[in-house]
């Protein structure tokens, strides 16, 4: 007689064993696994054996091939962390602001974390973009709220 899927998973639970390395110890696919599990209708009688017969799950030596390692999910309301937005280099233009004069140019020059306080170095650079002055500090609130990036990928 077939097993039940509970009792699969019983056994399964019992020898200590997740679908993952059972998979890769039986060298199948996690999805063909799955449905051996849970579809008596389509389970050969071979299956029903082998899970009966499973040893437990720390006498056997289990290797991942790359199919059996799930990859972490790419979040798709990623926030940019602090360097990706203010990275060394990216070139800023003020625009409306009380920072300075419209169109006046800054470079990044780097970034430091003072506790919770995240600082932007900048240096403001001519038409051809060679630095004209010293690095001088801005929060990140204020280089968000008032510089336009000339170069940002929205795509991010």
């Amino acid at each position: 007689m077939a097993l039940l899927p509970s009792e699969i998973k019983a056994l399964l639970k019992e020898r200590g064993w997740s679908n993952v390395d059972l998979a890769a110890h039986w060298d199948i696919s996690s999805a063909w696994l799955s449905t051996m599990v849970n579809r008596a209708d389509l389970r050969p009688k071979m299956y029903d054996d082998a899970f009966r017969g499973l040893l437990p799950r720390s006498n056997v030596t289990v290797v991942r091939q790359a199919r059996h390692i799930r990859k972490p999910p790419k979040r798709k309301d990623r926030l940019w962390s602090f360097g990706e937005m203010f990275p060394r280099g990216r070139l800023f233009e003020l625009i409306d602001n009380q920072l300075g004069d419209e169109g006046t140019r800054f470079v990044v020059a780097g970034t430091r974390i003072d506790g919770d306080k995240h600082v932007v170095l900048m240096q403001v650079v001519d038409d051809d973009d060679q630095v004209q002055d010293s690095p001088f500090e801005v929060s990140r609130e204020q280089a968000v709220e008032h510089l336009c990036d000339l170069g940002i990928d929205l795509t991010m």
